[in-house]
């Protein structure tokens, strides 16, 4: 089987879900195996708290596969905004600072956030992203049955489904599980909310996530699992 990475922060996951779904629409594959993993403890800073009591470590996948039903992933909206970039990076270790001695001496090999501006970034751009994508599959808030944000900060996520007008109840929250554990964060959720049957077959989940990049993305999808 074909592999490969896809880099796009804590909205990595619906990146790959909708290049999976391409695949299988467009007829290359019939079934796509889509995994968001992360191990976010090896770029944190033990000393710096503003990252290292938020982020978790964690991994989830789903399978994707041809159906003649009007299931899987129906609309969704990607984006990015490169002059945000420094809002959550790691400085060192890649191609403009490669390892050295003054990497390790400015611990430019952790990860950094400016927490206030994503903040307001988020509380902002989501709910507009979240809504586009709605739009295009002929939906409003009141047609979701779930709403499975990435989990990020949990005051951020009220603040989103307030705008959003989606009420707290059709939103799933597990950060008090697990933290934010990035591109894992939408598919450990979307795995807890089937198993605590949340979600049912015909039932639209609107999922949401943003990050590092900064990125962003928001997909729609009417369940289809029996």
């Amino acid at each position: 089987a074909a592999a490969f990475d896809v880099r796009a922060g804590c909205a990595g996951f619906v990146y790959g879900l909708v290049i999976g779904t391409q695949f299988i629409a467009n007829g290359t594959y019939r079934h796509v195996l889509v995994v968001g993993a992360e191990i976010i403890s090896r770029f944190l800073d033990w000393c710096d708290r503003d990252t290292c009591i938020l982020f978790g470590d964690g991994a989830g996948a789903v399978v994707l596969q041809v159906s003649e039903q009007p299931t899987g992933l129906l609309t969704y909206q990607l984006g990015s905004d490169g002059a945000e970039y420094d809002a959550l990076f790691v400085p060192g270790g890649g191609s403009k600072h490669p390892f050295s001695q003054e990497v390790l001496d400015q611990k430019w090999q952790y990860m950094k956030m400016d927490g206030r501006r994503l903040y307001r970034f988020a509380v902002t751009k989501m709910p507009a992203v979240a809504l586009e994508a709605l739009s295009v599959a002929g939906l409003s808030p009141p047609d979701i049955t779930l709403l499975i944000p990435h989990q990020a900060n949990l005051r951020m996520l009220q603040s989103i489904c307030q705008r959003l007008g989606v009420p707290e109840e059709k939103v799933f929250i597990n950060i008090h599980k697990y933290g934010n554990t990035s591109a894992a964060s939408i598919p450990i959720a979307l795995c807890e909310a089937v198993e605590e049957g949340r979600i049912s077959s015909g039932n639209h989940i609107l999922l949401l996530g943003f990050g590092a990049g900064v990125t962003w993305a928001a997909g729609v999808i009417q369940w289809g699992v029996s």
